[in-house]
Order: structure tokens, then C-alpha cells, then sequence
């Protein structure tokens, strides 16, 4: 697999490419179907939740949806809840969409696996700066998502994971052209290579499913371990420089 030139080397044609690709989306409704849904569900439980509590059935509602991403933790609780809900709503509708055209969602999961294997084996101590960074990155934005730490909340985690594997696989997908983007901005224009992406992209999966796992211990460690991996990597990328 290699990166291919047409992607958006910078971040800024990144987002000028989305909102084209966006505005076609508009012109299909029934595109849209599945975020609706999930939108309507949202409220529907946000609703429930105020009139009858934190029931048991209500929270297993909670958790397959990541309905109450957003509603606690103060004003850093609800920018990454909003984050975390385009997150979810993004995941479903790319899961969705295909199944409505006949198309299999996970068609790359196969091939995914086979790229991530390769993407750990390392050619040189600080090839692995990559990876390192997706772990890193991953932990943040979990914490982010999920800022009270909530296993309620934790789906956002599974389905930051599962979009990270299929976008190993998935070269020309929104994920993968999303990193190849900020890689060339942060580069000014430098091509990255595909296995640099590969590797970013594993090390997000590997990453989101840790952040998961320690939700679940009850401990606060997602934040300080992602910025302690995220300047592991970057002294990495320094010395690989200065060799």
C-alpha cells in the first residue's frame, strides 16, 4: 500500500475536500437517515434520564449510544461530549451507509490486521515514534471524550478503536486522509509515508482501547500516559533528526 499523492497533503485541503464531499451529502437525504436516528435516540434518552434516573435499563441505553457524552464535567466535559458525539455519529453512518447499498462496512477489517502487523514491526528504534504518538494522541482525546471518566461513557473509546482498525486498511477513507492531512501540514507539505500513517493509525486503535481498559480500573491515568507517550515520541523524532 502507498500513500497516494492526490490525498490533501495539508490540513487546510483536508477540510476544503470534506465540506465538497459534505455538500454532496446533502444532496442525498437518505444519507443522513442514521445520524438523524441517532441524533432523535439522543434525546429521547437524555429525556428519559430526567424523568426517571439512572435506571439500570437506561444505562445500558447510555452505553451503546455514549447518549450522555457531554453532560458532565463542566465546560471541558461538553466540548469533548460534542467531539465524542460527531465521533459516534460519524462511525455509525459509515457503518450504516454501506449496509443500505449492499456493501459490507467491514470488508477491510481482513486487511487492516495484516497492515497493523506490519506497522509494529520496527525498522530502526525511532520508526516506532509513529505509533508511539497514535498511542499518545489516542489517550488525550479519550480523556477528552470521556472527561469524568465514565464507563458509561466509554463506547466513544470502542468506536474510536474499531474506526482507527478499518482505517488501517482503508487508504482513501476520512480517517486516514485526516492524519495524512495534519502529517503534511506539521511536515509544511512533505509527503508522509504510508507506513508513518500505518503506524499513527495503529498506535490510535492500540491507544483507544487502552483508554477504555483503564476507565474500567477506575483510575485517572488516560491523560498523564497519553502526554508522557505523546513527548516520548517526540524526542523520538529528535534524535532520528540529530542522527
Amino acid at each position: 500500500m502507498t500513500a497516494s499523492a492526490a490525498q490533501p497533503t495539508t490540513f487546510g485541503a483536508f477540510l476544503k475536500s470534506y465540506f465538497s464531499k459534505f455538500k454532496e451529502v446533502l444532496k442525498h437525504p437518505k444519507l443522513l437517515i442514521p445520524t438523524v436516528i441517532l441524533v432523535a435516540v439522543w434525546i429521547i434518552l437524555g429525556i428519559l434520564q430526567n424523568h426517571l434516573g439512572n435506571l439500570l435499563p437506561l444505562k445500558y441505553l447510555n452505553f451503546i449510544t455514549y447518549a450522555q457524552g457531554g453532560c458532565y464535567g463542566g465546560i471541558i466535559g461538553a466540548i469533548g461530549g460534542i467531539l465524542g458525539k460527531v465521533v459516534v455519529a460519524a462511525f455509525v453512518n459509515v457503518m450504516l451507509v454501506p449496509l443500505f447499498q449492499g456493501k459490507n462496512p467491514f470488508k477491510d477489517f481482513g486487511q487492516s490486521f495484516g497492515e497493523m502487523g506490519k506497522a509494529l514491526k520496527k525498522d530502526s528504534a525511532t520508526s516506532l515514534a509513529p505509533l508511539f504518538a497514535g498511542l499518545g494522541t489516542a489517550l488525550v482525546f479519550y480523556t477528552l471524550f470521556n472527561w469524568t471518566q465514565s464507563a458509561e461513557n466509554s463506547m466513544v473509546g470502542i468506536v474510536s478503536a474499531v474506526a482507527a482498525v478499518i482505517a488501517v486498511g482503508r487508504s482513501g477513507g476520512l480517517l486516514w486522509s485526516l492524519v495524512f492531512s495534519i502529517a503534511g501540514s506539521l511536515s509544511k507539505g512533505k509527503i508522509p509515508s504510508s507506513i508513518t500513517i500505518m503506524r499513527f493509525l495503529t498506535g490510535l486503535s492500540l491507544g483507544f482501547a487502552a483508554g477504555v481498559a483503564i476507565t474500567f480500573t477506575g483510575l485517572f491515568l488516560a491523560l498523564p500516559a497519553g502526554i508522557v507517550l505523546i513527548i516520548v515520541s517526540l524526542v523520538m523524532q529528535k534524535s532520528d533528526k540529530k542522527a
